[in-house]
C-alpha cells in the first residue's frame, strides 16, 4: 500500500489561480481533484461514499447505518 498525501500550499499549481485561503479550504489538497479540474462538492461526495461509508463502515463494524450516515452529515 502507498499512501500519498493531499498537496501541500506550496505544490498547488499556480496556475489555479487559488488565491484566498477560503477557495484553498473549499478546493481542499486531493491531486485528482486539482489536476481533473473536479467541482469539490461532486468529489468530495464521492470520497463520503466511497471511503467512509464503506471502509470505516466495516473497518469500525459499524452496526447502525442511518445513525452513521447522520454523523456524517453533521460533520459536512
Amino acid at each position: 500500500m502507498i499512501t500519498l498525501l493531499p498537496f501541500s500550499l506550496e505544490e498547488i499549481p499556480q496556475k489555479l489561480k487559488i488565491k484566498t485561503p477560503e477557495e484553498i479550504m473549499y478546493k481542499g489538497g486531493y491531486p485528482r481533484l486539482h489536476m481533473n479540474n473536479i467541482v469539490p462538492d461532486k468529489f468530495y461526495n464521492s470520497y463520503i461514499t466511497t471511503y467512509l461509508e464503506r471502509d470505516v463502515r466495516t473497518i469500525a463494524n459499524i452496526k447502525d447505518f442511518d445513525a452513521f450516515r447522520k454523523f456524517l452529515v453533521v460533520l459536512e
